[in-house]
C-alpha cells in the first residue's frame, strides 16, 4: 500500500468515517487507520447477536475496549460497563445496527453554553444529509444518504402488546418517529440498514497485520500529510489532555 496521503485519519469510528469519505469526496488521498480490527463479522452485522457479544466476555474482548466507570455511589459501588467500539466503525458498530440521534435539547444547550454551530438547527442538516430514511425526506429527516434507515419490522403480538403497556403505564403517547420532532414517548427502534464503515468507506486495500487501514485515492502529487485524530469521545479528551493542547470542532 502506498503509505503517503494528503490526510491521515486516526481513529475509524462513525465520525473518522464521516470524516474520511467527505475528504476523499474532495479529490484528496485520505488513510484511515483504527486500533481494531475489520467488521466483517456477524457480532457486527446481525442485530440480533448483540446480546451475545455483549455477554460472553472472550467475544466482547474482541470488539469493545472494555472501560468501566469509577465505582457509582448509587449503584451499590459497582464499575458500571462503558462500552466503545474496538473496531472499523468503532462504537456504531457495536450497538446492534440501532439509529438514535442525539436529542435536540442537548445540542442547543451546548449552544447556549457557548458551542457556537452546535445547536440542533446548526446539526439538522448534517443529519438529513448522512441518512436515507424509508419515509422520505420532510423538515427533519432526510433521503439518499448512505445510510439506510428503516422502522423494526414484524413485531410479535408480544412486542405490540408491550408498547401498547408502556405508554398507557408511563403516561406517553406512542409515536411514530422518535428520530423526528419528539424523542419522548413508546415506539419501535429504527436501525441502520449498514454498520459505520460500508455505509460511508469503501476500501481499497488490505489491513496491516497489527491495525485496521483503508486507503482512499486521489489524484497523485507531492506533498505532507496532514493528521487529524477522532479517536472518539471517551479517548480524545484524555488524548488531548496529555498532549496539553486545545482542541476545536465543529459538525461534520
Amino acid at each position: 500500500m502506498d503509505q503517503s496521503a494528503d490526510y491521515i485519519v486516526a481513529g475509524a469510528g462513525s465520525a473518522g468515517c464521516v470524516l474520511a469519505r467527505r475528504l476523499a469526496q474532495s479529490g484528496a488521498t485520505v488513510i484511515l487507520l483504527e486500533a481494531g480490527g475489520l467488521d466483517r463479522t456477524r457480532l457486527v452485522r446481525q442485530p440480533g447477536m448483540i446480546a451475545i457479544f455483549h455477554n460472553v466476555p472472550a467475544l466482547k474482548k474482541r470488539l469493545d475496549w472494555g472501560y468501566y466507570t469509577a465505582p457509582q455511589a448509587s449503584a451499590l459501588g459497582r464499575r458500571i460497563p462503558q462500552p466503545r467500539g474496538r473496531v472499523l466503525g468503532g462504537s456504531g458498530s457495536i450497538n446492534g445496527m440501532l439509529f438514535v440521534r442525539g436529542n435536540r435539547k442537548n445540542y442547543d444547550d451546548w449552544a447556549a453554553a457557548g458551542c457556537t454551530g452546535w445547536s440542533y438547527a446548526d446539526v439538522l442538516p448534517s443529519f438529513k444529509r448522512l441518512e436515507d430514511w424509508e419515509d422520505g425526506a420532510s423538515a427533519l429527516r432526510g433521503s439518499g444518504g448512505p445510510v439506510k434507515v428503516t422502522r423494526q419490522k414484524d413485531l410479535t403480538p408480544a412486542s405490540q402488546a408491550f408498547i401498547e403497556a408502556l405508554a398507557a403505564t408511563a403516561g406517553v403517547k406512542k409515536i411514530d418517529d422518535y428520530n423526528g420532532e419528539s424523542q419522548e414517548g413508546a415506539t419501535v427502534f429504527q436501525r441502520r440498514r449498514s454498520v459505520a464503515t460500508p455505509g460511508w468507506a469503501a476500501p481499497s486495500s488490505r489491513p496491516s497485520a497489527s491495525s485496521a487501514a483503508r486507503k482512499f485515492p486521489g489524484p497523485r502529487r507531492s506533498r505532507t500529510s496532514r493528521c487529524t485524530r477522532c479517536p472518539g469521545p471517551i479517548r480524545s479528551p484524555t488524548r488531548t489532555h496529555r498532549s496539553g493542547r486545545r482542541s476545536t470542532s465543529a459538525p461534520p
